[in-house]
């Protein structure tokens, strides 16, 4: 998840997207677990999957400052941070009962999502699962301003073309969010870039932000998917 918001990344509390970030993973997929957090942002996931007993996790991401600030925060000898150059040096001889990726997709360079589920397809254990979440593709994408910046949405039947050729199979998939988080999302960026400051109102936007996330399972801001690789 990319860092776009000042918060530490050891949180005792959850709210919007976070909250339903942490409900969406089963806990079997963790517990005991080797995890991977692809594109781990300030590693408040990572914070997460210790907490609830992760046998070790790996967090990458290609943002220094951020892996600096999780590195800082997050300093339990189980979890590893690496840039992903560094990651991408490792010869791995075991690979990952669990994957998570959350808001990652969008963010990788365009025309590359099918090289990237053939990564995640290479570094998963047969019957390892992935996770991720990326936003979806309306007819409402262009209230989101980073959508003009080239913040990609995507559709269902898109991520699922990704992966052809792959032994990934979608498991689940749901779309939550709604009108509540479109102006969460005006509210931010109007609040940081106009005015230079934190979020109007933030935490009456933050408890309707949370409670569409975890109510609604017929939204269309963001997409979560839960991934299998088959034999």
């Amino acid at each position: 998840m990319k860092n776009i918001i000042k918060v530490s990344s050891v949180q005792s509390e959850y709210f919007g997207r976070s909250k339903r970030t942490i409900e969406y993973i089963n806990q079997h997929d963790i517990q005991n677990k080797v995890v991977l957090d692809y594109g781990c942002g300030f590693g408040w996931f990572c914070d997460y999957l210790l907490k609830n007993k992760a046998k070790k996790v790996i967090g990458t991401d290609v943002n220094n400052n951020d892996l600096s600030t999780a590195r800082d925060a997050v300093t339990n000898k189980q979890v590893t941070f690496l840039n992903l150059k560094d990651f991408n040096k490792l010869k791995l001889s075991n690979k990952f009962h669990t994957i998570t990726s959350w808001e990652v997709l969008e963010h990788i360079p365009l025309n590359s999502e099918k090289n990237y589920f053939k990564l995640m397809d290479n570094l998963l254990k047969v019957n390892g699962v992935l996770y991720l979440s990326t936003p979806n593709l309306t007819f409402f994408s262009f209230l989101d301003p980073a959508f003009f910046f080239g913040h990609r949405h995507y559709k269902i039947s898109d991520i699922i073309d990704f992966m052809d050729g792959t032994k990934l199979k979608v498991e689940k998939v749901n779309v939550y969010a709604g009108w509540w988080n479109i102006l969460t999302i005006l509210n931010f960026y109007v609040a940081k870039w106009i005015f230079r400051r934190n979020t109007f109102f933030s935490n009456f936007f933050q408890e309707k932000s949370t409670f569409e996330y975890m109510t609604d399972d017929k939204g269309f801001i963001n997409i979560f998917m839960k991934i299998r690789k088959s034999k």
